[in-house]
């Protein structure tokens, strides 16, 4: 049947018509009598039917709340649309049919993921998923090798000299060459509002890793250490499921983390030496140099072990601004 036989049997205006097809005409009892008198099945039928398209919109409205779909507009991951727009944008770029299947999908993948990560706030959850698949789609168009565990623990020595590069962009660009070589997509982006990770592993295939970077401390400092820590777990658990970080907690996991990504940055035979380094700028200059690190790691690891307070020599260290891609 086409449109105007329809208008013509069901003997509506065309404006009622155009309700009905836009979802916006509610299927009441005189409604569903004209549908099942024009075009059958029964007036139960489209009551039914009115009942359910209502709950799923009424599902999808409240689906849509809890995504940052201003922030994900608002960044460019999304196009800014109207609301039943929005509805097909947000779920094309998590690469779901539905608010059902997103459900199913992205928590549980959030809630296995490895975070450097203080969780507070279950409404982060839609927040943290956002960036972990802005991280996907960004590595799914980088080259990987398949990954190489002996690769990737060669491959310190030469990722710690980086630090010593001024050239951010340069910088990162050598990094993810590097980590492509031995099977890890490295991605620096900003998170959305909400997502207060500063970095997160997921193995995206059996030979291929994603390795996802805020930046968000923004000094130079916690940005390595954020790498080197997830790329601890990547060597140190690959075969381990883990949790992310909760408030106050402290896993067997994470120290382990912790303790690769120091060493990584200090190495093991240099630390007797670091702790009792004069705390002052020519012998901290001295000692990264012989390291082949930034001073900014070294001053970051004297206030971790506590030989300088944290609000010391603060100056010496690297801002780190994400959002134009530069080093201060």
């Amino acid at each position: 049947m086409n449109l105007d036989d329809f208008q013509a049997n069901i003997g509506w205006t065309e404006t009622q018509c155009d309700m009905l097809f836009k979802g916006t005409l509610h299927i009441d009892e005189e409604v569903a009598a004209d549908l099942a008198r024009t075009i059958g099945p029964s007036k139960s039928f489209w009551i039914q039917r009115e009942t359910g398209y209502r709950e799923e919109q009424t599902s999808d409205s409240n689906w849509l709340k809890q995504l940052p779909v201003r922030e994900l507009v608002r960044l460019g991951w999304i196009a800014d649309k109207s609301l039943d727009g929005n509805r097909q944008a947000v779920l094309d770029f998590f690469g779901v049919s539905s608010p059902t299947e997103w459900s199913n999908y992205w928590p549980p993948v959030v809630l296995s993921t490895n975070f450097k990560h203080t969780f507070a706030f279950e409404s982060e959850i839609a927040s943290v998923a956002s960036w972990l698949r802005r991280g996907e789609l960004l590595a799914d168009q980088t080259d990987c090798q398949e990954w190489s565990d002996q690769l990737a623990r060669e491959s310190i020595s030469t990722i710690r000299r980086l630090t010593r590069i001024k050239d951010t962009k340069l910088m990162i660009s050598k990094l993810a060459s590097i980590c492509a070589s031995f099977g890890v997509a490295v991605i620096v982006e900003k998170p959305p509002q909400g997502c207060r990770a500063t970095g997160a592993t997921r193995w995206l295939s059996p030979s291929r890793a994603l390795l996802l970077l805020s930046g968000r401390y923004q000094t130079d400092d916690h940005f390595w250490f954020a790498f080197f820590h997830e790329l601890g777990h990547l060597i140190l658990h690959r075969n381990q499921k883990t949790q992310i970080e909760m408030t106050g907690s402290s896993s067997k996991l994470e120290n382990e983390a912790n303790k690769f990504a120091q060493d990584a940055i200090i190495p093991s035979d240099r630390w007797a030496e670091l702790s009792s380094l004069p705390k002052h700028l020519r012998s901290i200059v001295r000692f990264a140099a012989s390291i082949g690190v930034s001073r900014s790691l070294v001053v970051g690891q004297l206030q971790h072990i506590g030989r300088i307070h944290h609000s010391e020599l603060n100056w010496m260290k690297k801002k780190f601004n994400i959002s134009n891609n530069s080093l201060e």
